[in-house]
């Protein structure tokens, strides 16, 4: 079973939608008591969507963010293993667009009846349903009829499924794919020489490279890189980097320097990094079909 934990860094509020009746409503200051409720609101502003949920659905549903899903949980089921991500009812993947296309997407439905949300200029939105088992053995019905009830309350609840407007950019932000050549951890340094990822779909750049769209892209990509230009980085110290987990590919693992550098002597690939006014701030292993 997966283990999941909170990102401390991801920005979550959670807030009750009040409506009060203009016939009769009670409201009294000192308790905060509002006639009816209606709706609670989920806003993630690190990826920028927002989701309601029923009352009834969010006091048995505990929330959980985990890299670039968030899972929705059976309360009382999850205590029963509260590291781990039993007693899923639904989850929402969000997948970065530099590094996954719609046709990766597709991969994902044909594979475990993964459903495409929305997008915005960053992210692919998608939701599923768990495939494997998250009721343990022994549990009373009555709970199991429950979770099932929840499975088809998240699904409903998708249907609000709304994009926040972007927050304006901070600073001279840039992403761009590269492939890593050195690692100091000591001095927080990164060596890289940048490419690029040239997609398939792309006609217009592939027509100008001079490419031919059949025989250079037998995964539907194509990494340019005529010259080889060193450029040296400094690393932020807020460093958020993503490497691939090879027994789950869509879904990548939080890691830190060292794991950085103990996946580089692994396998070479190309990365996603992201540049904030000098600094890398990200860094992302890509994912190569």
């Amino acid at each position: 079973m997966e283990k999941a934990k909170t990102n401390p860094r991801n920005m979550i509020i959670l807030s009750l939608i009040l409506l009060l009746a203009l016939g009769g409503s009670i409201l009294f200051m000192a308790g905060c008591y509002v006639q009816r409720v209606t709706d609670v609101v989920y806003l993630n502003e690190q990826y920028g969507f927002s989701l309601e949920m029923t009352p009834e659905f969010y006091e048995k549903t505990y929330v959980r963010e985990h890299g670039h899903t968030v899972y929705f949980l059976h309360r009382e089921i999850n205590r029963m293993d509260p590291q781990g991500t039993m007693g899923t009812v639904g989850r929402i993947e969000i997948y970065e667009k530099t590094l996954y296309s719609r046709d990766d997407l597709q991969q994902l439905t044909d594979a475990y009846n993964f459903r495409y949300l929305d997008e915005n200029e960053e992210y692919y939105f998608g939701w599923a349903l768990p495939t494997d088992v998250q009721v343990p053995p022994g549990v009373p019905a009555k709970l199991q009829t429950e979770y099932r009830e929840m499975e088809q309350a998240f699904a409903r609840s998708l249907e609000s499924f709304s994009l926040l407007q972007p927050a304006p950019a901070q600073g001279n932000i840039r992403s761009i794919m590269a492939y890593i050549l050195g690692l100091d951890s000591q001095d927080r340094s990164l060596v890289i020489d940048e490419v690029e990822w040239v997609q398939q779909t792309d006609s217009a750049r592939v027509e100008e490279l001079g490419l031919d769209a059949d025989k250079d892209f037998p995964n539907g990509y194509y990494i340019h890189n005529p010259v080889v230009e060193e450029e040296a980085y400094p690393l932020a110290e807020e460093l958020e980097i993503y490497i691939l987990d090879q027994e789950d590919l869509s879904h990548p693992m939080q890691t830190d320097l060292d794991g950085l550098a103990q996946r580089l002597q692994e396998y070479p690939a190309p990365y996603r990094i992201t540049i904030q006014d000098g600094l890398i701030t990200g860094i992302s292993e890509q994912y190569i079909p």
